[in-house]
């Protein structure tokens, strides 16, 4: 299905002449001039933390990537319509190494905005897809993202609050980290579905992968299709589970 007529099936109240007509955004053009700027510092500071230890990536997106692009972006006034924009521009950069943490930037728009704006409706991402996937949509979020595309790894990884719902497939580490809110994927999931998440909710309506729960703290999980083990036990279901409950079809198997 060609994605004006997904945009037009998903986003009832949102044309695509609409969102299409505005891609000559002033602010959406510098918002992509930013994460341009954002891409190589990002990578310039990422790049040493690797080479000097191994470390979780969601802590380095943390504790790097996400407080850069926070002030980076904290003077720049934009719309909810910029930052859908935005999410169809990524084409001019799917070139660079560091393509995928563009999530945690786009996440920070959203964030950022949130923030200013009490009375801010959900937002729209749609993702096309270059090879790669953006990952980390909805990083350290509290807000209500409908997402339309594929997204890789780490989809609401440390969210607090709010609701993601995607339209597609999605990488490993769903959920991870995550306090509160809910994730709804409308498509499969890759392996460990909620690890570390400390509560919340997931569901997945699609196949799960395995290592669903790795080292669970709290929160919930919902598995509406069928689900995989690992191969030689590496990560079992549930492996090194401390909390929360997980369930298969509406019953609880954890």
């Amino acid at each position: 299905m060609k994605l004006t007529n997904i945009i037009e099936r998903e986003y009832k109240n949102v044309t695509v002449e609409t969102i299409l007509s505005t891609t000559d955004s002033k602010a959406a053009n510098e918002l992509c001039d930013i994460l341009a700027e954002w891409l190589i510092i990002t990578k310039e500071k990422m790049h040493k933390q690797f080479e000097e230890s191994i470390t979780d990536h969601i802590i380095l997106y943390k504790d790097i990537a996400h407080p850069l692009a926070e002030e980076m972006i904290k003077n720049t006034e934009y719309t909810q319509n910029d930052i859908t924009i935005v999410g169809l521009s990524l084409d001019r950069f799917h070139s660079s190494d560091y393509f995928p943490v563009i999530g945690v930037f786009l996440s920070e728009l959203i964030n950022n905005h949130k923030q200013k704006n009490e009375k801010s409706e959900e937002y729209k991402l749609i993702l096309q897809d270059f090879g790669e996937h953006v990952m980390c949509i909805g990083f350290l979020t509290d807000a209500d993202i409908n997402v339309l595309g594929n997204t890789g790894m780490g989809l609401g990884a440390c969210m607090k609050g709010g609701k993601i719902t995607l339209t597609g497939n999605t990488d490993h580490d769903v959920g991870k980290y995550m306090t509160g809110g809910r994730i709804q994927i409308k498509g499969n999931a890759k392996s460990c579905v909620g690890n570390s998440m400390f509560g919340g909710e997931i569901i997945v309506y699609g196949e799960t992968s395995h290592s669903v729960g790795f080292n669970q703290q709290g929160g919930k999980i919902y598995l509406e299709g069928p689900y995989k083990t690992a191969p030689h036990n590496t990560f079992s279901f549930a492996k090194n589970k401390k909390g929360g409950e997980i369930y298969h079809k509406r019953v609880r198997i954890s």
